[in-house]
C-alpha cells in the first residue's frame, strides 16, 4: 500500500469515526444528561425526579438502558382521557 493510500484510508476511517461520535453525542440520553442507577435486577437511565413523572428506559445493561430512554424520549404522550 503506497503511503498516499494508506493516509486516505486513515483519513476516511478517522472521518467516519468522528462521524459515529456525533451521533452518539446528539442522542437525547447524553445530550439530557440521564441518570442511570441500578433499579433491582434492572438498570434504570432517569430524567426528572422519579418515574413516574420523568422519562426513563430500563435495560439489562446501561447501554441496553439508555437506548430504551431514547426510545421513551420520542414517544408521545396518550390523549387527555385516552384509554392507556
Amino acid at each position: 500500500m503506497s503511503d498516499d493510500s494508506w493516509v486516505q484510508q486513515i483519513r476516511h476511517e478517522t472521518a467516519g469515526i468522528e462521524q459515529s461520535t456525533a451521533i452518539e453525542k446528539a442522542q437525547p440520553f447524553v445530550v439530557y444528561g440521564a441518570r442511570v442507577f441500578r433499579d433491582g435486577s434492572q438498570w434504570c437511565a432517569l430524567l426528572g425526579e422519579d418515574i413516574a413523572t420523568g422519562v426513563c428506559g430500563f435495560g439489562d445493561s446501561p447501554a441496553q438502558a439508555a437506548a430504551a430512554f431514547d426510545v421513551a424520549w420520542h414517544e408521545r404522550l396518550p390523549a387527555p382521557g385516552a384509554a392507556p
